[in-house]
């Protein structure tokens, strides 16, 4: 009934801002900001990123797929629930991840992905301080040093710490 239906039109709104950040993170690894160090590694510094960028944008078509087959599935005569509460959180992700991907640039990722992890945390309902704050500061940390010593594959750096 009317809460199918509400549920499917979130995982519809949702999985569409989610393609649309897919689209707009693929259109900019590609841009030419990144096209100098293919020589030294053999392959481009947006490779490893590419293919998550495709995984996240496959998942996304998936789950809106999905999404819409569910909506076409249930009654016809059940009412129309497309309210401004089922767009809220969709539209909050893509705010964000928006905001993210504007910030990752202007304060570099180590501290834009710590905001953007403890964002999301919490607006996806988890309350423990204790846990959230660990988790958005040492997850961001983790990826960070594998990129950057691992796979040597520079991340943007804050412009405070442009010497790490």
């Amino acid at each position: 009934g009317k809460e199918l239906r509400q549920k499917a039109q979130r995982t519809l709104s949702f999985g569409a801002a989610s393609i649309l950040c897919a689209i707009v993170f693929l259109i900019h690894a590609n841009s030419d900001r990144y096209s100098a160090g293919i020589a030294d590694y053999g392959f481009s510094p947006v490779f490893f990123p590419e293919i998550l960028l495709f995984f996240w944008l496959g998942l996304s078509l998936l789950l809106t797929l999905k999404a819409w087959i569910e909506i076409r599935g249930l009654k016809p005569d059940a009412p129309n629930v497309f309210s401004e509460r089922s767009y809220r959180r969709p539209m909050m992700c893509f705010g964000i991840t928006s905001l993210y991907s504007v910030l990752i640039l202007q304060i570099g990722f180590l501290f834009a992905s710590m905001l953007f992890s403890i964002t999301f945390i919490r607006l996806f309902g988890y309350k423990r301080w204790a846990v959230a704050i660990p988790i958005a500061i040492i997850f961001p940390v983790v990826i960070w040093y594998v990129f950057n010593f691992s796979l040597h594959v520079p991340l943007p750096v804050s412009p405070w710490f442009s010497r790490i």
